[in-house]
């Protein structure tokens, strides 16, 4: 144990002890004893460094792991560093375990659950793991606590039996409905996707400078991440990986002009009811199989505000050809072949299970699907004789859409 020396805290500045106490003279009062920062070794006292470590942790604001505070100094404490630090330096458990857990989502190898109401904590020792034949496809991994399959990858739920990027490159509506009504928000306002975690983000004042929750930096007004987040002679929060300067923030008026523009799936009128109200006539609300034959000719099937499409009469439901037998449904046998095989018979796909066909049929963009009854129809002239037949123009469902 080498004799001890006077230090200064990189934090309050006050007078610490380096070295040993065993070698100071009996009177003489020796304050706190220094911990040094691993590899650089910068002193500081046990308090400072446990509440600035702890504040890194808890507050995503700031850069993490922890750096030392000491200017110019680009050490970083890791997870195993934090056994290396001297007796006097003790964070309590909750603290340390969080640490860690934060650590290794810096690191890659972990993300929280995507399943609502759950977002417990999940580890993977492989990111990187590839296929059979060397492709990178979603890798599936079970929660601990809610049980879902999720893909790790894409930060989503498991999309099996797309790869990673078949889905991503599908609109951001049908990868999960019920956030559509958050896109359009989003949309409305220009908020931009962290580039690291592909969260949304708002801007509500200041430059155009944004730090994730995750931690990344990015350019709010052209979403590129930042090269670094260490201060620069120009640039106070880092080096940019763009040319924006960093006070010209999005247009305002780009913004009012995007949250006023109405979407085109919302039709105020169509057909004998637009012109029966024109007029001041009595209409019949019953049969409007006219107005929904007006509604397609311009305009997609109705979906609900989750950008699901809307099923005209049943419980929202699309049920399998023997369900639908057993109910005393006339189903034809092209409709029972496609439905017992799993396979869409718009476009022909094929889906592993028939969640993931009721999915598709429910969200896709690539082509129309007319629903009624708990089945699908081939077009819209048969969709639109069957509302006729059974229901003596009722549209049910539909109404509030024409």
């Amino acid at each position: 144990m080498f004799p001890a020396k006077p230090g200064q805290c990189a934090i309050c500045t006050d007078e610490i002890w380096v070295g040993g106490r065993a070698t100071l003279p009996a009177k003489v009062d020796v304050g706190e004893a220094a911990v040094l920062f691993p590899e650089c070794e910068h002193e500081y006292c046990a308090t400072c460094l446990r509440e600035w470590v702890k504040s890194t942790v808890h507050d995503r604001g700031l850069q993490f792991p922890t750096k030392c505070a000491q200017p110019e100094c680009t050490s970083v404490l890791t997870a195993d560093h934090l056994s290396q630090l001297a007796p006097d330096f003790v964070l309590d458990g909750a603290t340390h375990d969080k640490y860690l857990e934060r650590y290794l989502e810096s690191e890659g190898k972990a993300v929280y659950c995507p399943q609502r109401g759950c977002g417990a904590f999940v580890v993977v020792d492989d990111p990187s793991a590839t296929d059979n034949n060397g492709q990178r496809r979603g890798l599936n991994v079970l929660c601990h606590q809610c049980e879902s399959i999720m893909c790790f990858r894409c930060r989503t739920l498991a999309h099996h039996p797309l790869t990673c990027n078949e889905f991503m490159a599908l609109p951001e509506e049908e990868r999960n409905p019920e956030d559509v009504a958050v896109l359009q928000i989003g949309r409305a306002n220009l908020w931009k996707r962290c580039p690291g975690c592909q969260t949304l983000v708002e801007r509500k004042d200041g430059c155009n400078f944004i730090k994730c929750a995750c931690g990344e930096g990015f350019c709010y007004r052209c979403g590129k991440k930042y090269t670094h987040l260490e201060r620069t002679a120009a640039n106070q929060h880092g080096q940019p990986g763009c040319r924006c300067n960093l006070f010209d923030v999005p247009d305002e008026l780009a913004r009012e002009l995007a949250r006023n523009q109405a979407p085109v799936h919302v039709v105020a009128g169509h057909g004998a009811a637009a012109a029966a109200h024109a007029v001041g006539m009595q209409y019949n609300p019953y049969d409007r199989t006219a107005d929904l034959e007006a509604l397609l000719a311009e305009y997609a099937w109705p979906r609900h505000i989750t950008g699901r499409r809307v099923m005209a009469h049943g419980a929202d439901e699309l049920l399998p050809a023997d369900e639908l037998r057993a109910e005393g449904r006339r189903v034809p046998p092209w409709l029972a072949n496609y439905l017992n095989s799993t396979q869409c018979h718009y476009c022909h796909q094929r889906f592993a299970t028939w969640g993931q066909l009721c999915n598709h049929l429910y969200t896709t963009r690539a082509h129309e699907v007319y629903m009624c009854c708990n089945r699908t129809f081939t077009h819209e002239r048969g969709v639109v004789q069957h509302l006729q037949e059974k229901h003596g123009g009722d549209v049910g469902e539909l109404t509030p859409f024409l």
